[in-house]
């Protein structure tokens, strides 16, 4: 199995103004990885907003497949440059259309009070299993860019919802350059939700899926060179489509960002 480089693969080419090129890397079932593709829309972005603002949100919508191993076209457009927020629209074109459009919100560190949820007590990721499941159908090159651990055992009933939390942590350091740690940010969670809605049918038969919508929210600086901890839940999949909610906690229970999906999911011949 081979190891993508995250670091090149997050950093799509400058070309022009507010243009820039990258590759597509295949996901599965013949079709590029959508996560990655909103990762690169993310850096792209940032490149634009300058290294003193992190992302605080980015909203996706994925509007048509892209085909692997060909380029994908970053376009640029600011929509927002404020003294606190600046607020940009990436749009992701191959073949001459618009594949996956992305609105990216960045903001300057604040200070005020706070509060958050309180982590779930788990398993220290050095005393985990490492997680070897390769969804059917998926580049297993996607998944290796990232050590993956079981923080808990996956509940995979859906009488109640599914629900799944893992520890992860990047295998090649990305540094101190925070648009690349949301990006891979950005780019795990496409890896791990959409399958989190699937627990309670894998194996029933085929399946045809594809991200719909993609959003996170950064709440705080973090690290993937550092452990992170996904607790993640699907409350609902009915007519095709399948919600899938999660929290990003640090080992010492910071919750750093937060993660909201939906995704197409159909079973050819499933009893209605």
């Amino acid at each position: 199995m081979g190891r993508i480089d995250i670091r090149n693969a997050l950093a799509p080419t400058f070309v022009t103004g507010g243009r820039y090129d990258g590759i597509a890397i295949l996901g599965g079932d013949g079709v590029a990885f959508g996560g990655h593709c909103a990762a690169q829309s993310l850096c792209a972005a940032a490149a634009q907003a300058g290294r003193d603002r992190l992302p605080n949100s980015i909203h996706s919508t994925f509007l048509s497949a892209v085909v692997p191993d060909e380029p994908v076209s970053y376009e640029v457009t600011w929509l927002k440059q404020g003294r606190a927020f600046s607020v940009l629209r990436v749009d992701a074109r191959q073949r001459q259309r618009v594949c996956l459009t992305s609105v990216i919100s960045f903001h300057v560190d604040e200070h005020g009070p706070s509060h958050q949820i309180i982590a779930p007590e788990v398993a220290l990721p050095e005393l985990c299993r490492s997680l070897d499941f390769i969804p059917p159908g998926t580049n297993p090159e996607v998944r290796s860019c990232f050590d993956i651990r079981e923080a808990a055992p996956a509940q995979a009933d859906p009488a109640g919802h599914p629900a799944q939390t893992c520890w992860l942590r990047c295998r090649q350091p990305l540094g101190d350059d925070g648009h690349a740690h949301a990006g891979a940010l950005v780019w795990f969670s496409d890896l791990s939700m959409p399958w989190t809605a699937d627990l309670p049918y894998l194996g029933t038969g085929p399946r045809i899926g594809a991200s719909l919508d993609h959003s996170l929210w950064f709440h705080r600086r973090f690290s993937v060179d550092d452990w992170l901890m996904f607790v993640q839940e699907s409350p609902i999949y009915v007519g095709a489509r399948a919600f899938t909610r999660g929290m990003f906690f640090t080992q010492d229970g910071k919750l750093v960002a937060t993660a909201a999906q939906e995704t197409l999911v159909r079973r050819p011949g499933a009893t209605p």
